[in-house]
């Protein structure tokens, strides 16, 4: 018997969930495997320099987890969150770096953030009770099976949402 997929609604702070270095830790590792898979399509120094490609990917990724969306937001927790500032070292990356690097790169970010979700959903499923599956606002629903997953096709929808809620942000700003 198939199980229905269950609905997982994105957390508003992946995180704040799951803790912020454990967040950084799955950024790491999907950036890292995306890279790897991609290194062709990543500039390898560019205006934040040496690097940059990964550091961005993996920025832009633990941002957009944590529910940090625009290019001007994303700039300033650099300062304010050493995670963050983990994957960009000493080269701060400017707002139109991060909004450039969006546009370039949409695709790359999707399949590294479906990642970070895929793991740290993962690793909620190993930690829910018995029975219950997590939703992703902190809360477990009731488990019709032991194999029933989430649904990939909601979740690559959220996660574009996100990344146009974004792009959005940036150009409201631009506006003002």
């Amino acid at each position: 018997m198939k199980s229905e997929p269950h609905t997982f609604t994105l957390p508003p702070d992946l995180g704040a969930q799951i803790g912020r270095d454990t967040l950084a830790r799955l950024v790491c590792q999907a950036a890292g495997a995306c890279v790897a898979r991609r290194a062709s399509e990543l500039p390898c120094d560019g205006p934040t320099g040496p690097a940059s490609g990964w550091g961005l990917l993996g920025l832009l990724t633990y941002c957009y987890a944590r529910g940090v969306l625009s290019s001007r937001a994303i700039t300033e927790i650099v300062e304010a969150d050493p995670a963050a500032r983990s994957f960009c070292g000493d080269a701060i990356p400017q707002r139109d770096d991060v909004a450039c690097f969006r546009r370039a790169h949409r695709d790359l970010i999707q399949e590294c953030l479906k990642q970070v979700y895929e793991a740290a959903w993962q690793a909620m499923v190993d930690q829910a009770a018995p029975g219950t599956v997590p939703d992703g606002r902190g809360e477990n629903q009731q488990r019709p099976s032991q194999n029933s997953p989430y649904d990939p096709d909601d979740l690559l929808r959220q996660i574009n949402q996100r990344i146009s809620q974004a792009a959005q942000m940036d150009c409201w700003s631009r506006d003002w």
